[in-house]
C-alpha cells in the first residue's frame, strides 16, 4: 500500500485513502461529479498505484481521458471448481518445482485472497420427486470426484490466503453474494471497498451490493491468484460528466461503449502480441513445472495418475460456507 493520502478514519483505529483529497488535487470538486464506479476505481489507484504513474493514472479518470490503462488490484479472487483447481495444481507444481531446486516450498501461496467454492461438479441423477435425492446425489458426487475433492481438501490445509466452500453449499454466485461479499474489506489496518474478479458468468450480481465485481477467463484469475501486478483498466466507460450537456440520468445511464474492433485499433497489433507472448511464457514454465510434479508423485508413489497427483491428504472438510 501508498502512504501518501492516508488517514486515520474518526472514532476507529482503522486508517483510510482520502481518495477525495486525491482526485480534487488533479481539479478541484471533480470528486462529486464522479460515477460511484469511477471513485471505487480511483480509491483502488490512491492506494495501490505505484506513486510515480499515480498522477497520470488518476488522470484517466478525473479528466475523462481514454489514452492510458491503468491497473486494478481486486481484493479477491473467486473461482468455481473447474477453473480454481488448475491454479491449485499449478502452484503445487511450483512447490516441488521450487522444492527440487532447494527452495522453501511454503512461500508458494496465492498472493490474494482466493475463494474457492465446489459447485461446478454436481450431476443431478436423482429426481426431485424422490424423499433423499439430494443425499443420493451428493453421494455420487462424491464418489465421482473422490480424487479431486482429496486435492482441494489438501489445498485448503496446505496454502495460506485461500477458502474452500465445499460441495452441497449452494452455487457460487448465490454464496457470493449472501456470504462472501463483505463489501467493505478491512486488511492491515485499512478500510477500503470490496472488489473482486471471478470466473462464474454471474460474477456482477454483487454490483447490486456496491461491489465492484468483474468477470474473468481462468487464465486472468489465475494470474490474479499467482502475481500482483494487478488488471490493466481500459478507461472506456470514464467521460467527463462535468462536461456533459444532458441531464444527470442520462449520461450515468448511457456510458459511452466502443466496438471491440475499434478497441484493437486503438491499442494495435503490438500490445496484442506483447500480452500473448507473456501469456505463453507464463503457460511454459508452468507446464514444465507441472509435469515435473506429476513425474515425481508417480514414481515416488508408485500409483497412477490421478492417485499420484490429487491423494496428497485425507479427511473431512474444516470449513463450510462464509
Amino acid at each position: 500500500m501508498n502512504t501518501a493520502n492516508r488517514k486515520s478514519l474518526p472514532g476507529t483505529k482503522l486508517d483510510y485513502f482520502d481518495t477525495r483529497a486525491a482526485v480534487e488535487a488533479i481539479r478541484p470538486g471533480a470528486y462529486d461529479k464522479l460515477p460511484y464506479v469511477s471513485r471505487v476505481l480511483a480509491e483502488n489507484l490512491v492506494r495501490r498505484c505505484p506513486p510515480e504513474s499515480l498522477a497520470a493514472s488518476l488522470g484517466q479518470i478525473v479528466q475523462g481521458k481514454r489514452d492510458l490503462d491503468f491497473p486494478w488490484f481486486p481484493a479477491r479472487v473467486v473461482c468455481h471448481d473447474i477453473l480454481g483447481q488448475t491454479a491449485l495444481v499449478d502452484l503445487a507444481g511450483l512447490r516441488d518445482a521450487i522444492a527440487a531446486q532447494g527452495g522453501d516450498p511454503a512461500l508458494v501461496n496465492p498472493v490474494v485472497e482466493t475463494q474457492l467454492v465446489v459447485d461446478h461438479s454436481l450431476a443431478v441423477e436423482r429426481g426431485g420427486f424422490e424423499p433423499d435425492a439430494f443425499e443420493q446425489n451428493r453421494a455420487i458426487e462424491d464418489r465421482r470426484n473422490e480424487d479431486r475433492f482429496h486435492f482441494i481438501d489438501w489445498s485448503k490445509k496446505a496454502f495460506r490466503n485461500i477458502v474452500v466452500i465445499p460441495p452441497g453449499n449452494g452455487i457460487l454466485h448465490q454464496i457470493n453474494l449472501e456470504r462472501m461479499s463483505p463489501v467493505v474489506q478491512v486488511n492491515d489496518g485499512v478500510v477500503f471497498p470490496d472488489t473482486l474478479v471471478g470466473t462464474d458468468s454471474h460474477t456482477p450480481m454483487v454490483d447490486a451490493l456496491g461491489v465492484l465485481a468483474i468477470g474473468v477467463g481462468g487464465l486472468e484469475a489465475e494470474g490474479q491468484v499467482e502475481q500482483d501486478e494487478g488488471v490493466e483498466v481500459e478507461p472506456d466507460e470514464m467521460r467527463r460528466v462535468d462536461d456533459d450537456p444532458r441531464g444527470d440520468d442520462d449520461r450515468l445511464g448511457d456510458q459511452e461503449r466502443r466496438r471491440p474492433e475499434e478497441a484493437r485499433e486503438r491499442l494495435g497489433p503490438r500490445a496484442e502480441s506483447a500480452g500473448a507472448e507473456r501469456r505463453g511464457q507464463v503457460l511454459v514454465l508452468l507446464e514444465e513445472a507441472r509435469m515435473t510434479a506429476i513425474a515425481r508423485r508417480v514414481r515416488g508413489r508408485g500409483g497412477g495418475f490421478a492417485r499420484g497427483i490429487f491423494c496428497h491428504g485425507r479427511g473431512p472438510f474444516d470449513r463450510g460456507a462464509g
